[in-house]
């Protein structure tokens, strides 16, 4: 009788290799996509740095922020997401505030790495969202505070308060959305 040689895998062998490879493809594809969303939150917070410094700089040239009265003609609201004393980055509400920060923020349009369309960050959404606030809050007069919104995708929030909120203040936004507050007296 003579003896061959197997030299092929057998069918056990072959699906331990698959099995393996799928576990190695699936912690690479996980690594992958929380390395994507870290990547893309220091995005946003670089941007809210910069829209804070543009304000900011803005505050100092016109004693005021920006509100929706300073444009003219029909463009003259805001955001209708979620009202008109909003500037949302996923309409052209944004476009407006973007041009009067133009000139402290440069050319570069800055807007949230995914930009969800229709919807505004407390409905638990990526977008910026700008609001100077039209008085009552915190007992400043109107263009003397705002409230920049936005959301994380690491879940992580941000509550940066500056100034003093006397009267009805500001909470935090929900499904995790993050605010840069300011309060002028």
């Amino acid at each position: 009788m003579i003896k061959t040689k197997n030299n092929g895998f057998t069918v056990v062998e072959l699906v331990i290799v698959v099995v393996i490879i799928g576990i190695i493809s699936t912690i690479g594809f996980v690594q992958y996509s929380s390395s994507q969303k870290r990547s893309r939150d220091a995005i946003r917070q670089s941007h809210v740095a910069k829209i804070v410094e543009a304000l900011e700089t803005y505050y100092v040239s016109n004693g005021r922020y920006p509100n929706y009265s300073m444009f003219p003609g029909p463009g003259r609201t805001g955001s209708t997401i979620p009202n008109t004393a909003w500037f949302n980055s996923s309409n052209v509400s944004w476009d407006n505030l973007f041009n009067l920060l133009k000139p402290y923020i440069g050319d570069t349009k800055l807007v949230d790495p995914i930009n969800t369309n229709t919807a505004w960050t407390a409905a638990g959404v990526n977008n910026y969202n700008y609001s100077y606030f039209s008085g009552g809050y915190c007992g400043v007069a109107v263009g003397q505070m705002y409230i920049l919104v936005y959301r994380l995708e690491s879940g992580k929030v941000i509550n940066t308060l500056e100034g003093e909120c006397l009267t009805n203040p500001l909470n935090l936004y929900g499904n995790n959305s993050s605010n840069y507050r300011v309060v002028r007296r």
